[in-house]
């Protein structure tokens, strides 16, 4: 169930709206004539590709800001009369927990409350989480006031855990079964001895009654979900003037990547599961000296969808198979704020971006009768990180007919600051983005005209060569 799981929240929402800087934060210098800001000349493309690490992960923020917990924390248990009793420890300690309810119910006033008194010990989860990406993107200029664009993620995923069980040194399982003596029946003493013996293997074995696949490891690639979208965008500026301008860029997610897994307790899925609707605006102040500095607002609707889980009845952690359904998941959405600065040379640019993104909580409902808030548990997320990156393009001299093609390499880094609910997501990305249409066959040609939305000749953009205005 979800509330065992842990995700990386990039995997859902950053990764296509990071990676693809290099087609929607776009501007275009030149010499003597300057089309709008953050769009393709009509007839030129992009294909994009970059490649993102992240660090290993052990670790996740917890339920207050900057609180950390480890990722596998929702394995530890402690195994007691009132844990065992609620069913949280599996079927057959419960049954054990219910044997000596009633001998407690059946005991002379003041005799030892046998319930109240076992204390097994304590299950711990640790768990190492590795992750890489790669992100594939296309854009193209439809029109001189429009590019549209598509972007895909591809990502490898494991999972390494290791269960430890702490037992009780007070010895309470054998403490009983020596205290009841000949009043236990056989089923009771054997019950208590192997209660008393509590490990791992019999946890694992829990899992595996409730056919849960093997905790030890897990791995897959998978794709991600597919973005598809438009940029329209006001504004310019040359090379050494003050200008402001800004984008606006819609575009919808749909659910193509892997899904959360009921049966599998540490896998990583690739795609929430439903579809997005995500509006994004960004305005930008360049000076003369090709200094940059703005911000960004993008806010994401999410639509209710069905997704299969397992519903857990009161507060247990393992649950049955057969409690398997499809229930509607209404998911809360997505807000993202930003600020950025940055310089655009002729063929180096530097950037940083400071970022705030949450993710409001997901809310289950089904016909079922169970706990579904559970099943949204640590769903509400929240992270702040910063983003710096460093490029090199080779557009400029491409047009000065000094470079065979134009193209732009980007280096970047990602440092998260705080977070509530989400993974540690420190990575580090590779990108590589090139030109394709009339852009890469100009080759330095170069016509006057004038700054404004259909005011220049299509030669005239296609040779107005691109950088991005940050990564």
């Amino acid at each position: 169930m979800s509330h065992l799981k842990f995700s990386f929240s990039s995997i859902f929402f950053a990764l296509p709206a990071q990676a693809c800087l290099g087609l929607w934060f776009l501007i275009f210098f030149s010499g003597t004539a300057s089309s709008q800001i953050g769009l393709l000349p009509k007839g030129v493309g992009i294909i994009n590709y970059t490649s993102r690490g992240y660090y290993s992960q052990t670790n996740q923020y917890g339920d207050t800001m900057n609180s950390r917990t480890g990722l596998g924390h929702n394995f530890d248990a402690r195994f007691t009369g009132q844990t065992m009793m609620a069913g949280l420890n599996g079927p057959e300690l419960k049954l054990l927990a219910e044997t000596l309810q009633r001998y407690d119910q059946t005991s002379a006033a003041g005799g030892p409350a046998l319930l109240a008194g076992i204390d097994l010990g304590t299950l711990h989860g640790d768990v190492t989480a590795r992750v890489k990406a790669e992100i594939f993107s296309l854009a193209y200029g439809v029109a001189p006031w429009l590019t549209v664009f598509a972007a895909v993620p591809r990502v490898t995923l494991e999972t390494r855990t290791t269960l430890r069980f702490d037992r009780d040194p007070g010895g309470s399982a054998d403490a009983i079964r020596t205290a009841l003596g000949d009043f236990a029946f056989q089923d009771l003493q054997d019950g208590l001895q192997r209660a008393a013996n509590m490990g791992v293997a019999d946890v694992q074995q829990n899992f595996e009654s409730l056919k849960y696949d093997p905790v030890d490891y897990w791995s897959n690639r998978a794709i991600g979900d597919w973005r598809f979208g438009a940029q329209t965008a006001s504004g310019a500026a040359g090379p050494d003037e003050f200008g402001g301008a800004g984008f606006y860029r819609a575009l919808v997610v749909l659910p193509t990547g892997r899904q959360d897994d009921p049966d599998a307790f540490t896998d990583i899925p690739t795609s929430a599961g439903y579809r997005g609707i995500n509006f994004n605006t960004q305005q930008v102040y360049k000076h003369e000296s090709r200094i940059y500095a703005g911000g960004s607002l993008e806010y994401q609707y999410n639509l209710d969808a069905k997704v299969r889980r397992r519903i857990p009845i009161g507060d247990e952690r393992a649950i049955d198979p057969e409690r398997t359904r499809d229930v509607r998941i209404n998911p809360g959405d997505d807000v993202e704020v930003a600020l950025m600065a940055g310089y655009a040379g002729d063929t180096l640019n530097a950037s940083l971006r400071l970022a705030d993104k949450r993710h409001y909580n997901d809310k289950y409902s089904g016909s079922l009768e169970g706990n579904y808030v559970l099943v949204g548990d640590e769903s509400d997320t929240r992270l702040g990180y910063a983003q710096v990156g460093v490029g090199f393009t080779t557009t400029n001299l491409f047009k000065r007919g000094k470079f065979v093609y134009p193209m732009m390499i980007d280096i970047g880094y990602n440092h998260p600051l705080y977070g509530i609910h989400t993974t540690d997501e420190r990575f580090y990305s590779v990108a590589i983005t090139g030109f394709f249409g009339s852009a890469s066959r100009s080759h330095g040609t170069e016509q006057p005209g004038t700054v404004g939305p259909g005011s220049v000749s299509n030669e005239t953009k296609a040779s107005s060569l691109l950088r991005p205005l940050k990564r």
